[in-house]
């Protein structure tokens, strides 16, 4: 049952300091005299200067002992309270980093500066805690610290009220509320019930995302999708701005949780006709975002009947409902068949991690480098058309150097500068680092749903950004590919990784890959990169594993070199150059290379398909030897490979003499043919 609001009789107006129970022993030079004792005592403080990011002021801390920017979870550079004070003319004020057991809290844009006046929503969650609270910096809000009995296991954050159990801090002022206790309060505490009490959390934003499933219950979501899209949106919502919100939601539902396809799809609609969506990229982002951000964690129950989300009234503290857990069942008949979207035609799809991999010097990152040029142009694919528009790239490299190896690369294959960006660290105050899968997919999400122009992101090598987890183990490597997937399959965007091959010889392909089967089993597409055995100028480009593709062939390419202008000089740059489709497999490869007889062997059959002619004609057998003979290949090799290739031999005027059974290919794959026991015991 919930709660009445709480009468609180106490002077809300009135924000003078009154007295000093339980503050610290008052010094002279003291600025926060009513501040507690016990928080005094504690030896994490920082000092603050006012700062503008992207354009937007922030309190950025700083480490006393360094005076750089400080990293607040870093201990190292914490203080204490005196040598804060200390130097706390020399920055803007000083804070304190939240550590256990205590929880701070920040209540913002809540109180009128030059009159004083508090919302009442912030006057009830002071009143119920009853802990120390002091105005923040501004005066347009409010810090409050309190000692649960119940700990919070992580940070709360949502519109004007934010709570904290660590990894943060708070600016301190010593500005204490008169009506507010002046002591630390331990109490069992109700998170939800706080954070619900902000009316902004309440019942603006969240009601009008509410509104797309509450307000028409008795028109069905499938009618109510049919107006939509036919732009029929009068007498559902009061605005064509919630109606598009309305629309995104029920997309969401309907096709997942990525910006690319939600956008895409609405566009179909008269909805979408407006300017204010055609012409406004930051509107359509920030609708698509409320979107997701309220489908996904709310079961369709919630928002298809009447048992929707229960928005408590500013200033009651009903804890949150209980919600049942429901297994969702779907029938295929309701499930809307979606063609799959590629990048590159039978190759690359989009919204799924492909993986190329292979042994050194067979040009995995030239590769790569090809394919960012031609997503990055819109040029044709090697034996497909380019399908999508040129898109931005994000890449993701660390074995060669930017300045000198991958730019020139970029602008040997003739890649679009502007459309190619590349992650090269993490910040996070004074502090950076190489970016990681395992600590910042939360951030690369962020960079993804804010640029919707990147369709593609290159990883190169993936080893080097699985951050703690342990190459070789199966369940570190899938706890960090599985979310990297699934954040492809949000996004649409189409993920190319580069894997090592492994020392292993005598395997399959599958087998081959460097690490944990999950840089197999994760992946939807696994090409494999080799020399080919019958030519050492050429290169395999094979698959290993395809599971949206049935298509078998793979490509051949060289490597080759194009001069490019770099400071003025003429430098030769080294580029991928297509051959053509191949049928030749990668096992194939595999067995010759474990196998230096099986090896000889193949080139042996590769050689003797192209001397010999097909049409008809044939070649003495003497002849055929000391053309072999010429070319290292003996007797014995020879007569194996006539064997595998089943070559057609006379006695012509007691000539032995070869040719080429009709039908049998000269040129691309080797498909081999087993021999009949006569041409064995011949053999």
């Amino acid at each position: 049952m919930a709660t009445q609001p709480l009468n609180v009789e106490r002077d809300w107006i009135d924000d003078a300091v009154t007295d000093n129970v339980n503050c610290a022993e008052v010094q002279p030079d003291d600025p926060c005299p009513q501040f507690p004792a016990e928080l005094k005592k504690l030896e994490c403080w920082v000092v603050w200067k006012a700062e503008k990011r992207d354009g937007k002021p922030t309190k950025v801390p700083y480490g006393l002992k360094t005076g750089k920017r400080a990293d607040i979870t870093d201990s190292s550079r914490w203080a204490t309270y005196e040598e804060a004070v200390a130097m706390k003319a020399q920055y803007n004020g000083i804070g304190l980093v939240i550590t256990p057991p205590y929880v701070g809290i920040d209540l913002d844009k809540c109180r009128n500066p030059e009159t004083s006046d508090t919302e009442q929503w912030a006057r009830d969650i002071i009143a119920k805690l009853d802990s120390y609270t002091e105005l923040s910096p501004s005066g347009r809000g409010f810090h409050i610290w309190v000692k649960p009995e119940n700990p919070l296991e992580r940070g709360r954050r949502h519109e004007r009220c934010e709570l904290y159990p660590s990894n943060r801090y708070l600016t301190v002022t010593g500005d204490r509320v008169s009506w507010a206790a002046s002591t630390i309060r331990t109490a069992k505490l109700d998170y939800d019930a706080i954070v619900a009490a902000d009316p902004k959390e309440s019942g603006t934003l969240q009601e009008k995302i509410t509104n797309p499933f509450s307000e028409n219950q008795c028109i069905p979501s499938s009618a109510r999708f049919d107006r939509l899209m036919q732009g029929d949106w009068k007498g559902l919502y009061r605005t064509q701005s919630e109606a598009d919100l309305a629309l995104c939601c029920l997309l969401v539902r309907k096709h997942g949780s990525s910006p690319i396809k939600i956008e895409s799809e609405f566009n179909k609609s008269q909805l979408a006709q407006r300017d204010k969506w055609k012409k406004r990229e930051d509107y359509r982002r920030t609708t698509i975002q409320k979107a997701i951000c309220f489908v996904k964690d709310r079961p369709e129950q919630e928002t298809e009947s009447a048992n929707i989300p229960v928005f408590r009234p500013a200033g009651t503290f009903e804890s949150s409902r209980r919600v049942e857990k429901i297994l969702h069942v779907e029938r295929f008949a309701d499930i809307t068949a979606e063609r799959l979207e590629w990048v590159w035609e039978d190759r690359i799809p989009a919204g799924k991690l492909t993986v190329l991999a292979g042994n050194p010097d067979v040009g995995k990152s030239l590769v790569t480098i090809d394919i960012v040029a031609r997503a990055s142009t819109g040029q044709a694919w090697p034996g497909s058309e380019n399908v999508i528009p040129a898109c931005d790239v994000l890449m993701l490299v660390t074995e060669d150097d930017l300045n000198d190896t991958v730019k020139p690369r970029l602008m040997a294959a003739g890649a679009d500068m502007d459309r190619v960006q590349v992650i090269t660290g993490v910040e996070k105050g004074d502090d950076r680092r190489d970016f990681a899968l395992d600590t910042d997919i939360k951030e690369l999400r962020k960079l993804l749903q804010a640029n919707l122009k990147i369709r593609l992101l290159i990883v190169d090598p993936i080893s080097s950004f699985l951050g703690s987890a342990d190459l070789n183990k199966e369940k570190e490597v899938r706890r960090v590919l599985t979310p990297f997937a699934q954040l492809a399959h949000e996004t649409g965007i189409a993920v190319v990784a580069v894997a090592h091959f492994n020392k292993t010889v005598g395997v399959s392909g599958i087998h081959k890959i460097g690490g944990a089967v999950a840089l197999v089993g994760v992946p939807r597409m696994v090409w494999g990169l080799a020399k080919n055995d019958e030519n050492p100028e050429l290169r395999l480009m094979a698959k290993i594993k395809g599971n949206v593709s049935g298509k078998e062939s793979g490509l051949s390419y060289k490597i080759a070199t194009r001069k490019v202008d770099i400071q003025g000089k003429p430098t030769e740059v080294a580029v991928i150059s297509w051959e053509g489709t191949t049928n030749k497999t990668l096992d194939e490869v595999l067995s010759a290379a474990a196998d230096p007889e099986e090896g000889k062997l193949r080139r042996a059959i590769g050689w003797l398909r192209g001397f010999l002619p097909q049409d008809g004609k044939m070649i003495g057998a003497g002849d055929m030897y000391k053309a072999a003979e010429q070319q290292g290949y003996s007797a014995p090799t020879v007569r194996r490979a006539k064997v595998q290739l089943r070559v057609k031999h006379s006695n012509i005027g007691g000539k032995s003499m070869w040719s080429l059974a009709a039908g049998t290919s000269t040129g691309g794959g080797l498909a081999l043919q087993l021999p009949t026991d006569s041409e064995r015991l011949i053999s």
